[in-house]
């Protein structure tokens, strides 16, 4: 999400009790689970390190939100409020999302040459002839990229979650990327050099907040320069400074 709606006397009337240091750790625990629309980590040292809780005070104040403001789940922290509202937010988005799509295929089908006229009995029975006449024409193979024959696991998983993080991209910036080869290699090149799917939607997060309204900047949101490789790499190693 590029923004969430915060009302102010619902947070200063549930946070009233809070230190100066607690209300600040829960408005970034907040903003992390809105950027990444997703539970909080159960990770606690993780959750430390992105909202910068350094010293013991922090850290407990980071425990004290946690146990009073979020419901811990066997996937992660969960917060109703944040996915009421992100609920919402994907409600008013997808038919953007939709909308692209729907003009993408429609320049497609227009740029479609059209498809050539079907072969004669005449032309078939000579392409035949000439098929029985190339007796040293070695036979063509397709490289299998498992020994059993079975498409490889892991390239499957890498596809599944490019998918995933393509349509988190959507989601984010509004567009209708589909996931072509041009799309999907890059995102499963990174996938496979050890980027994580939780890497890949904070790096979308982040960039997202920062070129969303930047008219220059804002073309740049596409899966060619996010993913590229020297791009994301940088991009990763900029999530720890926020």
């Amino acid at each position: 999400m590029n923004y969430y709606p915060h009302h102010i006397g619902d947070f200063n009337n549930a946070t009233r009790h809070l230190n100066r240091v607690e209300r600040s750790i829960y408005r970034d625990l907040l903003e992390i689970y809105y950027d990444t629309e997703a539970m909080l980590t159960l990770d606690f040292q993780e959750l430390c390190r992105k909202v910068l809780a350094r010293t013991p005070e922090e850290a407990t104040a980071v425990e004290q939100v946690l146990n009073e403001y979020f419901n811990r789940t066997s996937t992660g922290f969960h917060h109703g409020r944040c996915e009421a509202e992100i609920a919402r937010f994907k409600g008013n988005t997808s038919a953007k999302s939709i909308a692209g799509k729907a003009s993408a295929a429609k320049r497609k089908a227009i740029k479609t040459p059209p498809q050539p006229a079907p072969l004669t009995d005449k032309a078939t029975a000579v392409e035949q002839t000439l098929n029985r006449c190339a007796t040293n024409q070695e036979p063509i193979t397709i490289k299998s990229t498992a020994l059993s024959g079975k498409p490889d696991e892991s390239s499957v998983s890498h596809k599944s979650e490019a998918v995933e993080i393509l349509e988190f991209l959507n989601t984010k910036t509004g567009r209708g990327y589909r996931p072509v080869k041009a799309n999907i290699e890059m995102i499963i090149a990174r996938l496979k050099e050890g980027a994580t799917v939780a890497d890949c939607r904070q790096v979308i997060a982040k960039k997202t907040r920062e070129w969303g309204t930047d008219e220059k900047m804002e073309q740049y949101l596409r899966p060619k320069t996010i993913f590229n490789r020297t791009n994301f790499a940088n991009y990763v190693g900029e999530l720890g400074n926020g």
